[in-house]
């Protein structure tokens, strides 16, 4: 049940897991790829991939995690040069087009 309501198959969503030494080749291009648009962007900032990815050995559902850690005194200053203001999170300006913005958030 969810909430009160019971689980049909329209409302399921089938997870596919993988181990993380098929896909790391694959995911860690896609990091680096990614890494360099970010640099770019913040280029003071501590980019890491994290996440079941990052992790040899894991099982994952195979996406892939990047924190993007910016100084509180340069927060202000490095979302601006993106168009992202303090506390809104749910769009990515055009030029970050390809990275998913899921679990974004906005905080210092």
């Amino acid at each position: 049940m969810v909430g009160n309501e019971p689980l049909n198959k329209q409302s399921m969503e089938i997870v596919h897991f993988v181990k993380t030494e098929e896909i790391a080749e694959k995911i860690n291009d896609l990091f680096e790829t990614e890494r360099a648009i970010l640099v770019k962007l913040f280029p003071d900032a501590a980019i890491e991939h994290i996440g079941g990815t990052s992790i040899s050995g894991a099982i994952s559902k195979g996406d892939l995690d990047i924190n993007v850690r910016i100084k509180p005194e340069a927060f202000d200053l490095e979302s601006e040069s993106i168009g992202i203001q303090r506390g809104l999170s749910n769009s990515l300006p055009a030029h970050l087009v390809g990275i998913e913005p899921l679990g974004l958030k906005i905080s210092n």
